[in-house]
């Protein structure tokens, strides 16, 4: 079980990393960025998003990490 929990863990990080390097681009908004993460089917709770506070926090550090 542990490696599909690794597994899932991995593509909820991938998959915010990506929507970060969309807003960083100019390719979508903040708040695009967090409707697309908010509208998902990845497993966020492994990450720490739990709600859209938690979702707009954890975006903001992804997007200022790429900076």
């Amino acid at each position: 079980m542990s490696k599909v929990k690794n597994w899932l863990w991995d593509e909820a990080e991938k998959f915010v990393d990506n929507i970060a390097c969309q807003i960083k681009n100019n390719v979508i908004t903040f708040d695009q960025g967090v409707k697309e993460i908010m509208n998902s089917n990845q497993s966020l709770e492994l990450i720490g998003i739990y709600d859209e506070n938690s979702c707009e926090e954890c975006l903001h550090y992804a997007v200022e990490d790429l900076k």
